[in-house]
């Protein structure tokens, strides 16, 4: 498990202050405080190491302040950047609870009778605005990459060792949907 966390992504300035707004994966967290150090790659080859000076709670987003970067062409480069944090810097999960890093590499299986058939393994969450997560998988069963919404009647049991079992293809893929062979 990873230390870091995927927490949300940076949005877009946010006045003359010196704001940017940070939108939260998950609208639940608790906001950010002050001295918090969040990981971003504004660039392919950069990774920076930014602390949140000041944070302030919208109705919608995080406004924040950030250590050193005050001007917009500091700024600005931050925009759409997604943002990890540490994992000890977030609240306790419940057993039933992950974080999509967590998830990620886990392989994918369904239910077949009483055995359990590989279709792949996932490779990421959709930011799409729902109220369920979506998780995309990949794997040599079908072409392309195969999105799952994160629903109790199609995530059927996660484990961080066994992996993750969904719902047969059929109750919930198209109908023309065909799995490979195995």
């Amino acid at each position: 498990m990873s230390s870091h966390v995927i927490y949300g992504k940076f949005g877009k300035l946010h006045g003359n202050r010196g704001e940017i707004r940070i939108w939260p994966f998950n609208a639940d967290t608790d906001g950010l405080k002050p001295g918090t150090v969040l990981l971003c790659s504004p660039s392919s080859d950069e990774t920076l190491e930014v602390t949140v000076r000041t944070c302030r709670t919208t109705d919608k987003c995080l406004l924040v302040t950030l250590d050193g970067l005050k001007f917009r062409d500091q700024l600005d480069p931050l925009t759409n950047c997604e943002i990890k944090i540490d994992r000890s810097a977030l609240p306790e999960l419940s057993l039933d609870e992950f974080y999509h890093s967590d998830i990620e590499g886990l392989e994918v299986f369904q239910m077949n009778g009483e055995t359990r058939e590989l279709i792949g393994k996932v490779t990421g969450f959709l930011d799409l605005p729902s109220q369920y997560d979506v998780m995309a998988v990949e794997g040599p069963r079908f072409d392309g990459r195969l999105l799952v919404m994160w629903k109790n009647d199609l995530v059927l049991s996660v484990s961080l060792t066994d992996g993750i079992v969904v719902a047969p293809v059929e109750t919930w893929a198209p109908a023309d949907f065909e799995l490979k062979p195995a």
